[in-house]
């Protein structure tokens, strides 16, 4: 059976009703006595990349980008945080920006000012020299950010870069939703480690901190969303090549959070018939290689603030699993 989102939406009540503002959210779920096997269902990660603020700070390793232009990845001198830091190691460019750009996609949820903070290092004895970058955000106009301590702070890793304009910290105020945050060569050898985007309230970033969730693809009135079924440790140990995949959806059942036992594992849609699937079936290669399910939310907003369960099924010549599961909370943002 094939279906539409837009027509299995059509199938069940809508109680929810349109908000101006309502994020669309994708949560896994863990059956409650017959485990699944894990990670068996996943929403894949917005591209390019676009890092959250569960705690109310984002913060994004330069090696979360692929090196481009004159940058390059190194580990050669201590007190970065993650696995490496960028050197810009093209020519300098001290007239013209957006040479080498890097982009860093973020998300906030709470509006406000915000401080970004870059983890740098530069390290020739004249604390004038090799000291900054370009930067800018929200494509707005290219800033020089630099950072000149003086001798003390040539051979350190610091977080004290400011843009020339002002001569202070980057501060930005912020709506709720996803913010871009470019950098460009600028200065030969300059190093930049990570970014970290923080309330005023916090003021202070941490190195120990670690780099922040990626942010997975959700369902939004209007685009696509799509889902990776795979057993990874092949827990359930189906037949390479020979197994199919689905995806289920249904609304929330009364058992919520918990589903239906079965022989085949713990049912967790509900709905005529147990869920319908959306999407034709594919064959699974085997653990690590998952097959990817896209569906399109339809763009009405009468769907918005509706949730549904889905579920992942792999299914070989002798047996049927059921997987873990996602909610789906439809939003606009």
């Amino acid at each position: 059976m094939k279906i539409t989102l837009s027509a299995l939406l059509a199938l069940f009540s809508l109680a929810a009703l349109p908000c101006a503002q309502t994020p669309a959210v994708a949560e896994v779920i863990v059956p409650c006595t017959q485990p699944a096997p894990p990670n068996s269902l996943v929403a894949q990660p917005t591209l390019p990349l676009t890092f959250t603020d569960p705690g109310n700070v984002v913060v994004m390793e330069m090696e979360s980008q692929e090196p481009i232009g004159g940058w390059v990845e190194e580990s050669i001198v201590s007190g970065y945080g993650g696995d490496s830091y960028f050197r810009w190691n093209g020519p300098d460019l001290f007239q013209t920006p957006n040479q080498g750009t890097l982009t860093f996609r973020f998300e906030v949820s709470t509006p406000g000012t915000y401080l970004i903070r870059q983890h740098v290092r530069h390290d020739d004895p004249d604390s004038s020299m090799e000291n900054d970058c370009w930067a800018r955000l929200d494509g707005g106009d290219w800033e020089k950010l630099f950072h000149n301590g003086g001798a003390a702070g040539v051979g350190i890793w610091t977080y004290n870069s400011r843009y020339e304009s002002t001569n202070d910290f980057p501060k930005h105020f912020l709506n709720p939703g996803v913010h871009t945050w470019q950098v460009s060569g600028r200065s030969k050898n300059f190093k930049i480690d990570r970014i970290h985007v923080l309330p005023l309230s916090v003021w202070l970033a941490d190195l120990s901190d670690p780099q922040s969730d990626v942010l997975r693809d959700r369902p939004i009135i209007g685009n696509q969303m799509s889902v990776e079924i795979d057993d990874p440790t092949d827990v359930a140990a189906m037949t390479p090549a020979g197994t199919l995949t689905a995806w289920y959806f249904g609304p929330i059942g009364p058992g919520y959070p918990c589903g239906l036992p079965t022989p085949f594992g713990e049912l967790l849609i509900t709905g005529p018939g147990g869920g319908v699937r959306v999407g034709p079936y594919k064959l699974w290669l085997g653990p690590g290689i998952p097959n990817v399910h896209t569906v399109t939310v339809p763009n009405d907003p009468v769907f918005v603030g509706f949730t549904l369960i889905t579920q992942s099924v792999m299914i070989d010549p002798n047996r049927i699993v059921f997987g873990e599961g996602l909610e789906l909370t439809i939003g606009n943002i």
